[in-house]
């Protein structure tokens, strides 16, 4: 078995490695990342003096374990210095040397501190600290390794075409320019040759980027739409830019290689055929990545939550913020989210000293925090007070409050002929004076009334929750009266009340009309439906030809308008 002197002398030669790594940065960035290295270099010097001495009393194990516990904070700080770099990143001819090792040293300093820490640090609350800073560092190696990984694959495969099809494109807005200034045949016969032979490489452009997005079997090259999809975490907007961006870069490459098709003469229906082809199955793969986002999103929610939980929030802000942050990107939700201590609600045995129980909610926990988030598809709410009526009879103030979730899905009233427990999306009951700080319209007046008397919540264990009730529409949620156990009354549940389709089960499609022949797909599991258009239609309504589009685009080419792009923090600026 390896000795501490061996196991610290690892530990010192990673942290060496870090320490060491230069970084190609901005100013600010640089200022921050001189900081964070400064920090390395007193912790280098303390690293060096402990494999000098050893670890001989049990005060010294405790210096080394805090010493660990820094050595995690400040090399999180400077993962953060990085993941600030995006834009920069992706010009990697001179970082990715230095990127690289660096950050295969934090990985090789984390496997090594988990074999130092395991053997020598016993103190339980510093263990606990250590853990959560080896979680957040952990997620910050796991992000940035995804955002690399996409930016030399952008950089280089999916970023060509583009690049082709964008310079293609301003020599023949100058070719249309110079031909309209031309004095004559003879002119215009030089700037139409000159453009052939300046055009011919980048022909293949278009069909390129179409069999990027289709890219199936055995291959090197990845699927962009899949990449695309897990770079931009599923967030629906941003995949509707993209399809904008691809459908425009594809539908400008055909408009181009129909003009040179016919200088060269070598115009022909199949070559037409094939061009359409090409826009359709690209609108076709965009489509199917939607799709597969919006059933699995609850994957990328649960990533997008994880980087908020820090424990220097208050829970009231991180719900806030949360619930706010998922509102704007998940927009087709309504939202609950609930922001507690772990610890205070995970007893299996002993349940009525859990202060949070939850039903019906997705959990992003660490040691200290847990963030809960429940969702449904936002609709009409016009059932509400039958639903709530239905409750009221369900529900005494009597029944214990972790049991309410259990009492509602065996009650046997019904709303409409549905059972109360088809009627609610989540049940969330807490034992601590929660002084509405759910920040949603109450759908119970009495309930709002006894908020607004008492204000906002300050205790530490009481719930923190958002959200707001966003949309004008009927209230949904419902706050009823349980007891934390036999005797100890006026504690709280809260029930997310669905909406008028979900809650009848209606089909999704009933409410989207699909236009030009669209035909609506319901989404597996959920009640969401889109449109799969027929070309020359797209748009989430099929609305839209793309015929229409594309003499947009040659109107564009001879007035110089400005071309549609991509706002995203995450993409490279690639003009």
């Amino acid at each position: 078995m390896a000795s501490v002197g061996s196991l610290l002398l690892l530990l010192l030669m990673s942290y060496i490695l870090i320490s060491t790594v230069t970084i190609s940065t901005s100013a600010n960035q640089r200022e921050r990342e001189n900081a964070s290295l400064d920090k390395l270099k007193e912790h280098k010097e303390k690293l060096a003096s402990a494999q000098k001495n050893g670890l001989k009393t049990a005060a010294d194990t405790k210096n080394f374990g805090v010493l660990c516990l820094a050595i995690l904070k400040d090399t999180a700080k400077l993962m953060e210095s990085l993941s600030d770099k995006k834009s920069d990143i992706f010009n990697l001819a001179q970082s990715i040397g230095n990127v690289v090792p660096l950050v295969g040293s934090i990985f090789s300093l984390i496997m090594t501190l988990v074999i130092v820490i395991d053997k020598y640090v016993n103190d339980r609350s510093l263990l606990k600290d250590i853990k959560e800073e080896f979680d957040r560092l952990d997620a910050k190696l796991d992000e940035y390794h995804k955002l690399q990984k996409w930016n030399i694959w952008a950089a280089g495969v999916y970023h060509k075409p583009e690049l082709d099809i964008r310079t293609a494109w301003t020599k023949y807005k100058t070719l249309l320019g110079s031909l309209a200034e031309a004095k004559n045949d003879d002119e215009r016969k030089r700037h139409k040759k000159s453009f052939i032979k300046s055009y011919r490489q980048h022909e293949k452009a278009p069909r390129e980027m179409g069999e990027l997005l289709k890219k199936t079997g055995k291959s090197f090259i990845s699927n962009l739409g899949d990449e695309l999809a897990e770079h931009v975490k599923c967030h629906e907007k941003e995949i509707l830019e993209y399809t904008f961006l691809i459908l425009t870069l594809i539908i400008k490459g055909n408009v181009m290689n129909q003009y040179y098709y016919r200088l060269e003469n070598t115009m022909s229906k199949a070559k037409d055929e094939e061009m359409m082809k090409n826009v359709y199955e690209a609108m076709t793969a965009m489509f199917d990545i939607q799709k597969r986002c919006i059933a699995n999103s609850m994957t990328y929610v649960l990533q997008d939550v994880k980087p908020f939980i820090e424990k220097s929030k208050k829970r009231d802000d991180l719900a806030k913020e949360v619930w706010s942050f998922l509102q704007m990107a998940y927009d087709r939700y309504d939202w609950m989210v609930v922001a507690f201590i772990t610890l205070k609600s995970s007893h299996k045995i002993l349940k009525t000293e859990n202060k949070h129980v939850l039903t019906g909610f997705h959990d992003v926990s660490t040691q200290r925090i847990t963030v809960s988030v429940a969702r449904q598809v936002k609709g009409t709410h016009s059932k509400v007070k039958k639903v709530i009526k239905a409750i009221e009879k369900c529900i005494t103030k009597k029944v214990l409050c972790y049991k309410v979730a259990d009492t509602l899905s065996k009650c046997g009233e019904e709303v409409a002929g549905i059972p109360v427990s088809k009627t609610y999306t989540a049940v969330h009951a807490y034992t601590r004076r929660a002084h509405q700080s759910i920040k949603a319209k109450e759908a119970n007046p009495k309930a709002r009334g006894e908020a607004r008397a008492k204000g906002e919540a300050t205790n530490e264990d009481d719930v923190s929750a958002s959200p707001e009730n966003p949309s004008a529409q009927t209230p949904y949620i419902y706050t009823g009266e349980c007891q934390k156990s036999p005797g100890v009354k006026h504690r709280k549940f809260v029930v997310l009340i669905k909406s008028d389709e979900e809650m009848l089960g209606k089909d999704p499609c009933a409410k989207l009309d699909c236009k030009n022949g669209g035909k609506c797909v319901p989404i597996e599991d959920m009640f969401l439906a889109m449109c799969q258009c027929n070309y020359p239609y797209y748009g989430l309504h099929c609305e839209s030809d793309i015929n229409d589009y594309r003499i947009e685009l040659k109107r564009e080419a001879v007035t110089d308008r400005k071309e549609p792009t991509v706002k995203d923090s995450k993409r490279r600026n690639s003009n």
